[in-house]
């Protein structure tokens, strides 16, 4: 999300006709953004009234906070008790849509002991470590791995988690390893364009 667009919001799973306020968390900082009511299916959607992100009075006053925290809670609060919550990363602009100067990469792998990296394969239960660049300064992407095709034909995927690009258009985070053991392709979606792909092992933990 960026202070100078837009931002629509939406949810399902809520009881039907049930209030639901959205707003920003990060740590002690709070914004409200507007509400809402859910329809009769529980569902929702809200998009602020105002132009663009920045130009709510909540955001405004907690911008510094709100960018520091990296990523931040985007909740959905009902007033019949329901709760729904996404991670989101709040930037101050929009990057501008240009093709990376080289291409994107990735690698993943372990890093026990500290220094060293062995790329493409991990230990379920673990954790690997991601490396990535070539991506777009500034912004973020969305990892998620491969995990086969469904019954009509349809990729399957699984969220791996986001990541913060810094300026130098490199990103290197750790996840743990919730995949069973086998072999995926792990693909990265940046802002701008970028994308990347890296080849993953997993093998089963050690009795």
């Amino acid at each position: 999300m960026y202070l100078d667009q837009a931002a629509s919001f939406w949810g399902s799973g809520f009881r039907a006709f049930e209030p639901v306020t959205v707003s920003l968390n990060a740590g002690t900082a709070s914004a409200e953004l507007g509400s809402t009511t859910a329809n009769a299916g529980g569902g929702w959607s809200f998009t602020i009234a105002e132009t663009n992100l920045g130009a709510v009075a909540s955001v405004s006053a907690n911008t510094a906070a709100l960018i520091d925290a990296g990523i931040v809670t985007a909740m959905a609060t009902g007033a019949d008790g329901t709760l729904a919550s996404v991670p989101v990363m709040v930037g101050e602009k929009m990057p501008v849509a240009v093709v990376p100067s080289i291409a994107s990469s990735m690698m993943a792998g372990p890093t026990a002991d500290p220094g060293k990296f062995v790329a493409g394969a991990v230990v379920n239960g673990g954790t690997m470590t991601l490396v990535g660049a070539g991506f777009t300064p500034g912004g973020g992407a969305a990892v998620t791995a491969l995990t086969g095709l469904g019954s009509a034909g349809e990729v399957k995927t699984s969220s791996v988690g986001l990541v913060v690009v810094n300026a130098n258009g490199v990103f290197i985070k750790d996840f743990n390893v919730s995949l069973a053991p086998g072999s995926y392709t792990l693909e990265a979606r940046g802002v701008g364009g970028s994308y990347a792909t890296a080849p993953l092992w997993v093998a089963p933990a050690s009795e």
